[in-house]
């Protein structure tokens, strides 16, 4: 019989115990965060910025109900905390959507996979060779934000100092500028171009009861385009948009529109009107663009396929920053207010923009 001495027995012992407390260790950093770990983590004095580490580094399971959201705000959970958990399931519900399609999780993923838009070459001047080179461009997503600003152009929001308060906070912390009574139900961004007192940011997912008309504002961060230079004459592009889960690509056709800019550094891409829990219904009840307000550059525009076109501006573009954008064919298509804010099906169409410089 193999006789096992002291030295190796207390080295198998100190392996089993290693191992099982690996095990253990791994299942417990699988456990999804939940409502209750981040209150812990609250009431224990962690700091802000740490939790909205560990939100961003774990597996979530919140619950973002209106009764939960105010069970958080009401045991000191903060706005940057609990914008971090809306972000995080968010994500998940974006990430399940693309799964299913077996299309890679995420906005981004999506974004990239289905969605694309290339610089082709222009034609070159006389005595110049031509270049073959066709070039991809970045997709981005809009952000969302509102007001109750009365305007009828984007240049009347750009100087908007609530709009730019909210864009600068972002929608994680911005959503919450409502929330001040434990009475608010769930709301949504919304936005209309009619005849509410200006200047007041009113929260995305936390709002009071009543169904008054804000304005909805499409904007992307950064003052100019991460995209190549684009050529103020011959620009010419290539969309591709079919494959898009639960889209159907002959309801759109590209555009191109100019971008207006903020002095915070921002980009207006447009604006629209809706209720004010418009942004939280699922229903296709939404008519973003029967009264969208945008800055539309004449454009011609060639169908290839379903979802597959060429458009090219029909003149010399002016210095400045621009994008092409995805738009119903139709005026009257109704979207759901979810999916406009969770950037999925129509609503990730209708959000998706590709800016460029013109220099």
């Amino acid at each position: 019989m193999l006789q096992l001495t002291a030295p190796f027995t207390s080295f198998l012992v100190i392996v089993c115990f290693l191992t099982t407390a690996a095990m253990a260790s791994s299942q417990q950093a699988q456990k999804p965060l939940t409502n209750d770990d981040v209150v812990k983590m609250v009431k224990g004095g962690l700091p802000e910025d740490t939790i909205v580490s560990a939100i961003q580094a774990s597996a979530t399971n919140f619950d973002i109900s209106a009764d939960a959201l105010i069970s958080l705000k009401n045991a000191g959970v903060t706005q940057p905390v609990m914008g971090a958990m809306i972000s995080a399931e968010s994500n998940k519900r974006t990430a399940g959507s693309r799964a299913s399609t077996g299309a890679s999780g995420g906005t981004a993923a999506a974004l990239s996979g289905h969605l694309q838009v290339e610089l082709l070459p222009a034609a070159p001047a006389p005595g110049v060779e031509a270049s073959q080179v066709t070039l991809p461009m970045t997709a981005e997503k809009t952000q969302l934000a509102e007001t109750k600003t009365k305007t009828s152009s984007l240049g009347g929001l750009a100087g908007d100092s609530a709009l730019n308060q909210g864009l600068k906070a972002g929608v994680n912390t911005a959503i919450w500028e409502g929330m001040s009574q434990t009475s608010s139900v769930v709301g949504g961004i919304g936005g209309g171009i009619g005849g509410m007192e200006a200047g007041s940011i009113v929260g995305g997912m936390m709002t009071s009861h009543h169904s008054s008309t804000l304005t909805y504002v499409w904007a992307v961060p950064g003052a100019n385009s991460s995209n190549v230079s684009v050529p103020s004459l011959g620009a010419n592009f290539r969309v591709t948009f079919a494959g898009a889960s639960g889209v159907n690509p002959n309801d759109y056709e590209p555009a191109i529109v100019k971008l207006t800019s903020t002095p915070n550094n921002w980009r207006l891409v447009g604006a629209t009107q809706g209720k004010q829990n418009a942004r939280s219904t699922s229903g296709l009840n939404w008519q973003v663009y029967s009264g969208f307000l945008e800055d539309r550059v004449p454009a011609q525009s060639q169908k290839m396929g379903p979802g597959e076109y060429q458009i090219a501006p029909t003149g010399n573009l002016a210095p400045g920053e621009y994008g092409v954008v995805l738009r119903p064919l139709s005026k009257t298509k109704k979207f759901s207010g979810s999916d406009v804010a969770g950037n999925l099906g129509d609503g990730l169409i209708f959000n998706s923009i590709w800016s460029f410089e013109i220099r």
